[in-house]
């Protein structure tokens, strides 16, 4: 019965990151290549092109604190059968609602920004 919610608390943090990344765009365009990046870089440090016992130890640190990495961990022992998936998919779900919320709010503020300067208007 977890297994396919550690798929949807995975889902739903991309998902959520997603929101927030793109509305950092709408704030500017060095957000977008800032934006970028980072997502590069979590997928990086998450261990998802290769094991996280490759990085070099202060980057396995960083790796450590990261939502993504649980996530992925979660979605890992769903598939094999071993390891914690409560764990990991409370801290993805967890995640998803700070960034959803941060998401939101930058997005309403991004809009109203536009609206005030013709930004729409002008495409």
């Amino acid at each position: 019965a977890l297994v396919p919610l550690a798929g949807l608390a995975a889902l739903v943090l991309a998902l959520s990151f997603g929101v927030l990344l793109a509305a950092a765009g709408m704030q500017s365009r060095a957000a977008t290549a800032a934006s970028t990046f980072f997502g590069l870089a979590v997928a990086m440090t998450a261990g998802v092109y290769y094991p996280r016992s490759a990085l070099p130890e202060w980057l396995r640190v960083i790796s450590e604190i990261s939502p993504f990495t649980g996530a992925l961990s979660g979605l890992r022992a769903a598939l094999t059968g071993e390891g914690d998936l409560l764990v990991p998919i409370a801290v993805s779900l967890a995640a998803a609602t700070v960034f959803a919320l941060a998401g939101a709010w930058l997005m309403a503020r991004a809009v109203r920004k536009a609206r005030e300067t013709g930004a729409f208007a002008r495409g």
